[in-house]
């Protein structure tokens, strides 16, 4: 029978009178990794974690995932502090942001998917559907 791995781990601690936290990565018992940071700065970690894992998949040659071929068990969910839309980097994009406590995040769409964005958000406030 084949050894089983643990999963990496993340350990975050927060100080709310400083405003910093404490990223730690571990396996099992042992912490292979830990860094200090403003908790501003987190949006650094995050953005550059989810902008690696895009351009991996889309590297890889797979199709773009949708409602009816994602896992779900890989949603991870978490509610924003605030939101916030506005003009993207060109006339054929724009952004939302999303803001989480003193950090941000912001997401660029192309203006077709702002558009399908929108009408999803307004079919699913107003029970119509239940788009992902």
């Amino acid at each position: 029978m084949a050894k089983q791995e643990r999963p990496h781990e993340f350990q975050i601690s927060t100080n709310s009178e400083t405003l910093k936290m404490t990223v730690s990565i571990n396996k099992g018992k042992r912490k292979l990794a830990q860094v200090e940071m403003r908790t501003r700065e987190a949006n650094r970690i995050a953005g550059g974690i989810l902008a690696a894992a895009e351009q991996c998949y889309k590297d890889s040659g797979l199709p773009p995932p949708t409602s009816e071929n994602f896992q779900k068990h890989n949603l991870i969910v978490i509610g924003p502090s605030g939101t916030g839309v506005g003009p993207g980097q060109t006339e054929s994009t724009k952004f939302v942001v999303l803001y989480f406590g003193d950090t941000a995040l912001g997401i660029e769409l192309s203006n077709a998917l702002a558009r399908k964005l929108g009408r999803d958000l307004l079919a699913v406030t107003e029970n119509q559907t239940r788009p992902h």
